[in-house]
């Protein structure tokens, strides 16, 4: 039954146009943009130069593609689930459902395995437009962003409970998920370190959950790190988990 609900969920998410824009189309227009045009003079504000991470030449475009992939699998998940739980409440089919067999465990175990799939193949989607397209230099093992992705996914998953939870709407749930994810996506590392922000923020933004994921993918993919080179990221990260997963629990309702 679980996996029969795992391909439901994921048929009905890529049936969601909203959902397939912020699944590929929002993160590929990024690449497009900055894959198109020459953006080498950027470099000195990003301090990378021609020796690169670890003595390895790494250009800008190197140093975004890991931001893209974190910044599209938050806003996804964020956004997408967030509107997906705000719609199932303002149609009562979270009501339905208790009337039916179907464990509502066993109902939202499918909602998130489906969206943890999917978090995967937008990876994929976007780690290949990056390196087949516009040639970018990946040095690391691709293997080690999984755990990070799906760790991180976790927490933008419950934060996506969190804002369906709050919203009346669709349409309110949209609006609050852009509130959460706009101030990272420009202020956790997506296109430029957060060395560069003023020390205040920079040391506020490290403890935000987009911030450790981007931190330890441009690790294992550009300075082909390994995962154990990360206690502190994983360490935030896991605790996000926990307790967005707390909050998520205390503030969902059915109606």
């Amino acid at each position: 039954m679980l996996v029969s609900l795992v391909l439901v969920n994921l048929k009905l998410i890529y049936r969601d146009r909203q959902a397939a824009f912020w699944a590929i189309a929002f993160p590929l227009i990024f690449l497009l943009i900055f894959g198109l045009f020459n953006f080498d003079d950027l470099e000195p504000l990003f301090h990378l130069n021609e020796h690169g991470i670890q003595g390895k030449p790494v250009g800008y475009f190197d140093f975004l593609l890991p931001g893209i992939i974190g910044m599209g699998v938050m806003t996804f998940s964020i956004i997408g689930m967030g509107t997906t739980i705000a719609q199932y409440r303002q149609q009562r089919i979270l009501r339905r459902i208790q009337a039916t067999p179907l464990k509502i465990r066993t109902f939202f175990i499918g909602q998130v395995l489906a969206w943890l799939i999917l978090s995967l193949v937008q990876t994929a989607i976007i780690m290949s437009a990056g390196t087949v397209i516009f040639r970018a230099v990946i040095y690391g093992n691709y293997i080690w962003a999984v755990p990070l992705v799906l760790l991180a996914n976790l927490t933008f998953l419950n934060l996506g409970f969190i804002v369906g939870s709050l919203s009346k709407s669709v349409q309110a749930a949209s609006g609050l998920g852009n509130l959460l994810t706009m101030p990272m996506m420009f202020f956790s590392g997506v296109f430029f370190p957060t060395d560069n922000l003023p020390s205040i923020m920079a040391y506020a933004v490290k403890y935000l959950p987009l911030t450790p994921l981007l931190e330890a993918l441009r690790g294992v993919l550009l300075a082909a790190q390994p995962l154990s080179d990360f206690p502190t990221q994983l360490v935030v990260l896991g605790s996000w988990v926990v307790v967005t997963a707390v909050i998520a629990v205390k503030t969902f309702k059915f109606e």
